[in-house]
C-alpha cells in the first residue's frame, strides 16, 4: 500500500496496512533543510521545499503545512514579530 492508498482507505473507515504517519514537523524540518524560521514563515516555496526534503527523509504519508500559531492571529489583524532566535543548523 503506498501512502495515498493508505490514508484514503482510512478515510474510507478501512483498516490499512499500517497506520498513516503524519509529522507536525515544521521547526525540525526548517532547521534540518538549514532555513531560518523567519524565512520560512513567509516564502510558499521554502515552506513547500522544506515539508517535500522531510517527506523524503523520513518518508511519512501525509505532509501537514504549518507555518506557526501567530500566523492565526495575524489573519485575525494581530501584530507579530519573528525574533531571530531560530539559527540554522550548520
Amino acid at each position: 500500500m503506498n501512502s495515498l492508498e493508505r490514508v484514503r482507505t482510512v478515510l474510507a473507515g478501512g483498516i490499512p496496512d499500517r497506520v498513516p504517519v503524519s509529522l507536525p514537523n515544521f521547526l525540525m524540518a526548517a532547521r534540518e533543510a538549514g532555513v531560518r524560521l523567519e524565512d520560512y514563515r513567509i516564502n510558499p516555496e521554502v515552506i513547500a521545499r522544506v515539508h517535500l526534503q522531510a517527506l523524503e527523509k523520513y518518508e511519512h504519508d501525509c505532509i501537514m503545512v504549518d507555518t506557526d500559531t501567530t500566523m492565526l492571529a495575524e489573519a485575525l489583524g494581530a501584530g507579530s514579530r519573528c525574533a531571530p532566535t531560530n539559527r540554522a543548523a550548520s
